[in-house]
């Protein structure tokens, strides 16, 4: 029993180990977007991080200095439904600050953290992964073992063995009646391309949201329409991110212009050379650098 309990629980942590590895990709794509332009006073990875984890930040001036910290709003609104304050925390200390005199910022017009999207996609994937690998395990053992209940062990060994790609030998007098173990064909079929395929259409699913353009197929095959209308739900649903950072940036330089020696500035990071030469070049044994078109 307590063997059964062990393979469950190291089936769990590798659900988890993939899990986690796709959530901290997807989490450093997300925060990656945005480049900004900020005082020494501010922290762009910790504001990128706000907007991810809790969907908004605030910025305002604490011992004479212009900061950014997480926010957590008032529970009292004006007629608008805009908060009349809100308190500015971190790991050190906690404020609370008069909406006049703060700039509070959101991630996007619902103030969604990213954390919540990253969290559905990275299971998707989780589940993905381990259903291609599945597959593939499967097309090497597609079969189900019957044996009574003296022959257990012995037929358990000799599958694990098999799993691992050892060689096996066994004597009559493990197999007391070998006509008792049966073997029958699952007929799998091979559809870990398939899963694979839907692996990246997930992926592109998950950039497009962020508003990074990636191709549905070959452009050649597209009507320019297509490709146009494509491009537009793209833009659009990465502009709501980008339109919340520039609001952000704009009353922070209205407000707090005395506390700035240069205008604080956000944009989409420019990763188009990286890309470039991610796609055309080859390192020296011949290897891609892991970058393509169809992932990006």
């Amino acid at each position: 029993m307590s063997r059964k309990k062990d393979k469950n629980k190291e089936q769990a942590q590798r659900w988890q180990v993939i899990y986690s590895f796709y959530f901290a990709w997807l989490k450093n794509i997300a925060m990656s977007i945005f480049e900004w332009k900020l005082p020494n006073t501010m922290d762009d990875r910790f504001l990128e991080l706000s907007f991810f984890e809790d969907g908004r930040a605030l910025a305002y001036v604490k011992d004479g200095a212009l900061i950014n910290t997480r926010a957590n709003p008032s529970n009292n609104m004006d007629m608008y439904n805009y908060f009349t304050g809100y308190t500015g925390y971190n790991v050190v200390f906690s404020d609370y600050v008069d909406a006049d005199k703060c700039v509070y910022g959101l991630n996007n017009p619902v103030t969604m953290p990213t954390f919540d999207v990253c969290d559905m996609f990275a299971t998707r994937l989780q589940k993905l992964e381990m259903g291609i690998w599945s597959n593939v395990d499967l097309q090497k053992f597609p079969i189900m073992v019957s044996a009574p209940e003296s022959q257990k062990l012995s037929v358990k060994n000799l599958m694990e063995q098999f799993e691992g790609g050892l060689p096996f030998l066994y004597t009559y007098r493990n197999f007391e009646d070998l006509n008792q173990v049966k073997c029958f064909d699952m007929k799998v079929p091979q559809i870990f391309d398939k899963l694979y395929e839907l692996k990246q259409k997930t992926l592109n699913e998950f950039l497009e949201f962020l508003g990074v353009t990636t191709p549905k197929e070959k452009k050649e095959r597209l009507l320019s329409g297509e490709i146009m209308a494509n491009n537009s739900k793209v833009g659009i649903s990465g502009a709501s991110f980008l339109w919340q950072r520039q609001e952000f940036a704009r009353k922070i330089n209205e407000k707090f212009s005395a506390y700035l020696t240069e205008p604080i500035e956000v944009r989409v990071r420019d990763y188009s050379e990286i890309l470039h030469l991610a796609e055309s070049e080859e390192m020296a044994d011949g290897t891609s650098f892991g970058l393509d078109s169809q992932s990006m």
